[in-house]
């Protein structure tokens, strides 16, 4: 009850605190929601079907300098020699190369033509390109849907040849066989393709990708390119100091970048800003915490406008003053007008109201 000596609410300041009690609800019933649809949304991301294994494949990328290494011999040799060392280190399955290794950011986008078809009006044939060699495949599990794979034989004297992947005979070969058929890079040497590969999803967060030609790295050489380690060790990491020693004792003139974990280049890929978070289940905990002080930001500035609305002032004339003031925040420039002027239209997947709709219209 209230004492003889307390002061009483009026109506409006009822109404406001009703008001008030409604919104903190609502936030609350929006951040269980907004939760259960963020850990949706990230968990769909980590069991997404990528094309390629990235679980105990070890990565790093080399750069071989054209003053060293300007003849094709040179290159060839430096690499055939690498690739043989690293495949005798222990605990290693099988080691692919290639230097637009995926969630890399290296998207080669090359135009090429089908030879005896004419493109369609505006039509531009474009496909991303991969030198590899022929255990790319099979160290990061890309499976063979039909043809084969490239041979010893398919070297730099050998006919020039490609594996097509299977987004690019759906897109390019509907009902025919690519197999035996000739394409060109860019106007280039006539290549015939001996197989097709499954696609492998190059952009982690690009579900429209494009088709992807593979040629083996004998026919085409770049002074860049990638490893790919396929490891049994349970630490695949514990092969770092090896795969160093393996390329600094063929030449220590070779630049090698800091090798790393191809679902790390991943997790990197889907979100750039990480922080270790130190025990497991921390990371879930730090997330709801900010999505809690998001929401009572939100809170807070309806809150607030309120406020000096029932303090005689005008809602967008104070906005402009408190984004001048140092309790400015960047919900001010996303949902402050939007609030003064009550919009209150959802702008995530979350059908949120800061407002519940039957308190919409009440003045405050």
């Amino acid at each position: 009850a209230v004492g003889a000596g307390s002061p009483r609410l009026t109506n409006r300041s009822q109404l406001a605190f009703s008001v008030l009690v409604a919104i903190q609800i609502g936030l609350a019933t929006t951040l269980l929601v907004g939760m259960g649809i963020s850990f949706k949304s990230v968990r769909a991301l980590l069991d997404a079907d990528l094309g390629v294994h990235v679980d105990k494949v070890v990565t790093f990328d080399l750069f071989l300098p054209r003053s060293q290494y300007r003849e094709a011999s040179r290159q060839l040799g430096f690499l055939a020699e690498l690739l043989d060392r690293v495949e005798g280190l222990p605990g290693v399955e099988s080691v692919g190369m290639n230097y637009a290794l995926p969630f890399s950011g290296v998207n080669p986008s090359n135009a090429f033509d089908i030879e005896g078809r004419q493109p369609k009006d505006g039509e531009l044939l474009s496909a991303n390109l991969g030198f590899v060699n022929r255990e790319y495949f099979e160290a990061l599990g890309i499976p063979l849907r039909r043809g084969r794979i490239f041979l010893p034989s398919d070297a730099a004297d050998g006919p020039p040849v490609a594996i097509i992947d299977e987004r690019m005979e759906e897109r390019y070969f509907e009902g025919q066989d690519p197999i035996g058929q000739k394409i060109s890079i860019a106007g280039d040497t006539r290549l015939t393709i001996v197989g097709v590969v499954g696609a492998v999803q190059q952009d982690a967060l690009d579900d429209t990708e494009r088709p992807f030609v593979y040629l083996p790295y004998q026919q085409r050489r770049y002074m860049f390119t990638s490893l790919a380690v396929k490891t049994s060790l349970e630490n695949p990491l514990s092969l770092v100091q090896s795969l160093r020693e393996a390329a600094r004792d063929l030449d220590k003139g070779v630049p090698i970048s800091q090798p790393s974990t191809l679902r790390d280049s991943y997790l990197e890929a889907i979100s750039p800003q990480r922080f270790p978070m130190g025990s497991p289940g921390n990371a879930a905990k730090a997330q709801l915490a900010i999505n809690l002080v998001r929401h009572l930001n939100r809170a807070a500035l309806a809150e607030g406008l309120v406020f000096a609305q029932r303090l005689g002032l005008a809602p967008a004339e104070f906005l402009e003053v408190l984004r001048a003031s140092p309790a400015a925040s960047d919900v001010m420039e996303v949902k402050g007008e939007k609030m003064v002027n009550r919009e209150y239209t959802p702008q995530t997947p979350v059908a949120h109201t800061l407002v519940p709709e039957n308190l919409r219209d009440a003045q405050f």
